[in-house]
């Protein structure tokens, strides 16, 4: 099976999964502009980089991320195009649907199914802005981060499935599109991320901490 990944910044999320999927025999692609690590027997396609969000006194107010987010999926769909004349159909798409990569998909290859990373629709309440009793959006900012969800909306119109790693990111999408979208959390690497039993820490008193002493309260938040 040819399984491909779609994610600007290299393997990202996709990592561990494409690992294991080339160890098992599958043929693995990934689609990107920049490449984080190498992994064995992973093709990688590099398309152009695009430029981020343009000022341009013409363009509709708020539109200059979409309008980047458009210029990427060009680019994506362009990639897979280009692997088609060569053979290289996959036969699933695995790809991150927040900067517009997977918006063009299913115009360059409409039978082959998708299936997007839903990491986070933006809101103007109850997310990163609007959570506190005095963080309150202008109107400015509420269409801003309307309109960023342009290319989120019009990929979850083209994917079969979307996958969010927790139930309240799987919340923030469209009430009718959660139902399209399984939580699947990412997992920890317990190999690298771990306790320390020989570390230690000396304070500016002189006195030094080690694992396996005392409990750390590093941060405490006033009522």
């Amino acid at each position: 099976m040819h399984v491909a990944f779609v994610h600007r910044r290299g393997f990202g999320q996709f990592a561990a999964l494409a690992a294991h999927l080339a160890q098992a025999g599958n043929e693995v692609s990934l689609i990107t502009e920049t490449i984080d690590q190498k992994i064995p027997s992973v093709r990688v396609v590099r398309h152009r980089a695009e430029s981020g969000p343009r000022a341009n006194p013409d363009m509709a107010r708020h539109m200059g991320t979409p309008d980047h987010h458009a210029r990427i999926g060009h680019r994506v769909a362009e990639t897979f195009d280009a692997m088609g004349r060569q053979g290289l159909v996959p036969d699933i798409v695995v790809g991150h649907i927040g900067w517009g990569s997977m918006m063009f998909l299913k115009d360059v290859l409409p039978q082959v199914p998708a299936l997007g990373y839903c990491e986070f629709f933006y809101r103007s309440e109850g997310a990163d802005i609007g959570f506190a009793p005095d963080d309150r959006a202008d109107l400015e900012t509420r269409k801003r981060l309307r309109l960023r969800n342009i290319a989120q909306l019009l990929s979850l119109e083209a994917i079969e499935a979307g996958i969010s790693p927790t139930h309240w990111q799987r919340s923030l999408y469209p009430a009718d599109a959660q139902g399209r979208i399984s939580v699947c959390h990412e997992g920890v690497d317990t190999a690298r991320f771990r306790p320390d039993p020989t570390t230690s820490v000396r304070l500016s008193d002189g006195r030094v901490l080690g694992a396996g002493g005392s409990p750390i309260v590093t941060f405490v938040a006033r009522p």
